[in-house]
This record gives structure tokens, sequence and C-alpha cells, in this order.
């Protein structure tokens, strides 16, 4: 959203926002060349206004957020004891949440972070099903968490 008001001086909600990511997103270049009218609101002028939008535009406007996941995940994988670290060489890394389905985005992680990526079998729904099970298992996430004394 802040990529429109910068480069087009317009404003779209967030509802738009994620139909563009969605339509058009893409962490990696793409060979087609899709372009999408987005409606919004002129920053300058307070009228409504119409713009074309390219993937490449939406793909440069999600770079600072996907090198923003990388250098977390840089971050967390620094930190990462070393039979861990081993498990993610041979095994690799799931993709879940929302953000898992932009395109291209296990293939960009993948090549950033040198290390196998997949995306999960149902990215949008895992978060909610990996949280249904641990409510499900409390005590074992509390032991593990430590929470509670495991004995």
């Amino acid at each position: 959203m802040d990529y429109l008001a910068e480069h087009f001086d317009m404003r779209i909600g967030e509802v738009s926002a994620e139909q563009v990511k969605m339509q058009l997103g893409s962490a990696v270049p793409v060979d087609a060349m899709p372009v999408l009218a987005v409606q919004g609101q002129d920053t300058r002028t307070g009228l409504p206004k119409q713009i074309e939008l390219s993937a490449t535009h939406v793909r440069k406007a999600l770079q600072s957020p996907i090198e923003q996941m990388l250098s977390g995940l840089r971050r967390v994988l620094d930190a990462t004891p070393a039979e861990v670290a081993g498990d993610l060489v041979n095994n690799g890394l799931v993709v879940t949440g929302g953000a898992a389905l932009l395109q291209g985005l296990p293939e960009r992680l993948e090549h950033d972070l040198g290390l196998p990526v997949r995306r999960a079998a149902e990215p949008d729904l895992s978060v909610v099903d990996g949280a249904g099970r641990c409510a499900e298992n409390i005590n074992r996430v509390r032991r593990l968490l430590l929470i509670e004394p495991a004995f």
C-alpha cells in the first residue's frame, strides 16, 4: 500500500491490497505480464482514481516485506542448534500461513537460504490446524514449553 502512495499517489484499502497481491503478486520474476485495473483514492486530490498495475509493480512492492521475512529467517537459522540445522538441510523448511500462497515464495526462500523449501498442503489452514492440535494436547505443549515440570 505504501508503494502505491509513493509511486502512484494513490491509496487503497487492505482488502483491495490483498486481492492485488493474490492476483498479481510473486516473489520471483514471472514470464507473463498480467495487468490489473485498481481503484482507489488519489492522495493529492482525495478523488477516486484508477490505475493499471502490472505484476512487476506488485513484485517490487513486495520486495521489502520479503527481505524482512528473509532477515528474520536468517536470524532464526543462525540461532538454530546444529542437530536441528542438520534436519533442515535434509528435510527443508515448510512455509505456512497466507503468505505461503504467494507465487514463487518457496523458490525464492530456497534460492536465498540455500535450503529445500516447500509449501504446506493447505498453508492457509495449517496455522489453525496447528493451534487446534496444541489445544488437544495442551499438557504435552506445556511440558514442551517448560511451563510445567516434565515429571
